[in-house]
């Protein structure tokens, strides 16, 4: 998802926190903001920086995999041709 349709959700998940909105997507064991014993830290701070962490670290360790295997693919594929 790119950077800037986070940043149009992220107003959409913190009215959620502030007006304890009952959506299922919002839950807290959905990954959302809203649940007993949620205080406005979490809900606006903590948990959508607990996810930006998770979610970054996750791209980056796929994406190196990807990267590697892509990168062996077309070494092995461009190595010359014996004759």
């Amino acid at each position: 998802m790119p950077r800037n349709t986070r940043l149009f959700i992220a107003p959409t998940y913190w009215l959620a926190c502030a007006m304890n909105w009952g959506a299922a997507r919002f839950a807290l064991d959905n990954g959302g903001v809203v649940g007993q014993g949620v205080s406005s830290l979490e809900g606006y701070l903590l948990i959508p920086f607990r996810n930006l962490v998770i979610w970054t670290l996750a791209a980056t360790v796929i994406g190196m995999i990807l990267g590697g295997i892509t990168l062996a693919v077309r070494k092995k594929s461009a190595a010359p041709q014996a004759t």
